[in-house]
């Protein structure tokens, strides 16, 4: 095997202590009780409309291919199929999908925690780390993905899988590092296809995220990589890329989802890309806020300067990381990217709606607290190590304000959570 010679290191085995997983767990309970007393006050109508339908196939014997996919975008097969079975075992009168997605969302949480927590200096700022990540992971800010039923589950699902998958790539193209079998290799294509299954729409930022970052890797040398894994790796992930185009072209033809193909105009969305640039990169713009201070509703021109702030705080984060070609923070890195991009994917199938505060709702912000992980651990880490004051300072201020955004949101919504039945 060869390896580039960069400045970089290879991608090193996490850890982490008793006291930072205890700070974890604990705010993983509490969310957990959170969600089994707040779910009866929550219905999602997206979600009867489509349930109703095929639970009366199930139990009238009528089921057919069509009952096992949402819609071409997401079809969330395996979701669908724990749907099924809730509907078998306990008719629908438990919340089994929304307990098992806060699993996956728990899980994810604490792998990031146990790769980046090696980074974050002595035990006391582990410590801190630690509850960063917990306000982050456990913020009330996506709270409508919690409760969406099937898609509750799909959606963690989908990060679990591809948090997983971010941290296996850098350390399977570490040079000489992991000695990992074919078998392992398999293993992250199927779980890849899994996520295609589930959720193509995130599945494109996700991979095009990780293309992006094999090639930033490999341009700037942020890590010593073996060429041969490398090129395995990003041939794969490009096929996988094409794949799901694929896939979501044959469902969006299929006469049953006819309602959905204007979303996947492509041509459609850059004609009105071209006729209203600005409200675009307005809806873009407050859209990124949604996992800092919640949902829009109001003061939307203030949003859209805060959304141009965080755009500019995710630029400067990626742009310090391949300066510095620091290897331990691409996966911080990847994460951003795949943030900015969702959010563009967000962009494409939801500005027909001409809502211009809708791409900031809960249900997307679930998927993009990947940014604020990524930012966080980046401005964490640089805050920790840094000489410069001003850099210091700044560095602090925002990451305080993230934690105050997201505490905000909570309690907010946990005010709400009992009177959401009147909605």
């Amino acid at each position: 095997m060869t390896a580039n010679k960069g400045k970089g290191r290879p991608y090193i085995k996490g850890n982490t202590d008793l006291i930072s997983t205890i700070i974890y767990f604990f705010f993983a309970s509490l969310f957990f009780i959170w969600i089994c007393t707040t779910f009866r006050n929550v219905v999602h109508m997206d979600m009867i409309q489509i349930i109703h339908t095929k639970v009366k196939h199930l139990f009238d014997g009528s089921l057919s291919i069509n009952d096992f996919i949402y819609q071409p975008l997401f079809p969330t097969f395996i979701s669908i199929c724990f749907t099924f079975l809730n509907a078998k075992a306990f008719h629908l009168n438990t919340v089994i999908e929304s307990v098992l997605g806060a699993t996956f969302l728990a899980a994810l949480g604490y792998k990031y925690m146990y790769e980046m927590q090696k980074f974050t200096g002595g035990r006391y700022t582990q410590y801190l780390f630690s509850l960063i990540i917990s306000v982050i992971v456990f913020g009330l800010y996506k709270w409508e993905a919690n409760f969406t039923s099937f898609f509750s589950f799909a959606v963690f699902f989908t990060l679990f899988i591809c948090v997983f998958s971010w941290f296996f790539v850098m350390k399977y193209i570490s040079n000489g590092l992991y000695l990992y079998k074919w078998y392992h290799l398999l293993l992250f294509i199927i779980a890849n296809l899994i996520v295609i299954s589930e959720n193509p729409a995130y599945f494109y930022s996700y991979i095009i995220s990780l293309i992006v970052v094999l090639v930033l890797v490999r341009i700037f040398y942020i890590t010593n990589v073996d060429s041969r894994r490398w090129k395995i790796i990003l041939i794969i992930s490009v096929i996988l890329l094409v794949l799901t185009g694929i896939v979501t072209g044959v469902l969006s033809k299929h006469p049953s989802y006819s309602h959905y193909s204007s979303t996947l105009s492509i041509f459609s969305f850059f004609k009105a890309l071209y006729q209203s640039p600005l409200w675009m990169i307005k809806f873009y713009l407050i859209a990124n806020t949604g996992p800092f201070i919640g949902e829009a509703d109001s003061f939307l021109n203030m949003r859209a300067l805060i959304g141009l702030i965080i755009i500019a705080a995710y630029v400067m984060a990626i742009y310090l990381v391949i300066k510095k070609k620091d290897y331990r923070l691409v996966i911080p890195l990847a994460m951003i990217l795949y943030n900015i991009f969702s959010y563009a994917f967000v962009m494409m199938g939801r500005y027909n709606f001409n809502i211009l505060e809708f791409g900031a709702s809960s249900r997307y912000t679930a998927f993009n607290m990947s940014g604020v992980l990524g930012l966080s651990t980046i401005l964490f880490v640089y805050a920790i190590e840094t000489k410069e004051k001003v850099g210091k300072t700044l560095a602090v201020w925002v990451l305080a304000l993230i934690v105050i955004g997201n505490l905000y949101v909570t309690f907010k919504q946990i005010r709400i959570s009992p009177y959401r039945t009147e909605a």
